[in-house]
């Protein structure tokens, strides 16, 4: 979340002009997470590059000038902070796969389980996991990040906007 330089430029959530931060594709504490947990801790994870049909381990990380501070910290508190405090922590630790697998699920369907009603938000923070994820699909779809991350720009259409105010003004 490091501001760049002095340059101000419109930020990409927000649209104010501000010294834009190195924003990160995926959460900066998830890069983190991920090499620390194999053996030897801080080894770099496994990626594959769709577009080039490569896999590699590489400690790279997708960053970009996207975000003011201000949006930088919108973003962690809303749902980055929440997530990376759920995600798998090593083994046999996962808090978010645990809660969603305590809940009733309303549905399986070709093996996978469909979760909704109240008790989604109650137990595992819903709206969290739905910020977070529309944060990461909006990222990918304002800027042309570089592979493996690459290929989304755009992919929202038309509705880009209406996601970027939700991210915005969260109901």
């Amino acid at each position: 979340m490091k501001a760049v330089d002095s340059q101000r430029s419109p930020c990409r959530l927000c649209g104010l002009d501000a010294v834009l931060c190195d924003s990160h594709y995926l959460p900066q504490s998830l890069y983190r997470k991920v090499a620390n947990s194999y053996q030897p801790h801080d080894s770099a994870p496994v990626l594959y590059d769709a577009r080039n049909n490569v896999v590699l381990r590489t400690n790279f990380q997708s960053i970009a000038k996207l975000l003011c501070r201000d949006c930088e910290i919108r973003f962690s508190s809303k749902a980055e902070d929440s997530i990376a405090r759920q995600c798998f922590q090593g083994e046999n630790k996962f808090i978010l796969k645990d809660r969603l697998l305590s809940l009733e699920h309303s549905d399986v369907e070709n093996g996978r389980r469909v979760f909704w009603g109240p008790e989604v938000e109650a137990k595992v923070g819903g709206q969290a996991v739905a910020y977070f994820a529309l944060s990461v699909l909006w990222r990918g779809s304002v800027l042309e990040w570089k592979a493996p991350f690459d290929g989304f720009f755009g992919a929202l259409g038309p509705y880009e906007p209406v996601i970027r105010e939700y991210l915005l003004n969260p109901v």
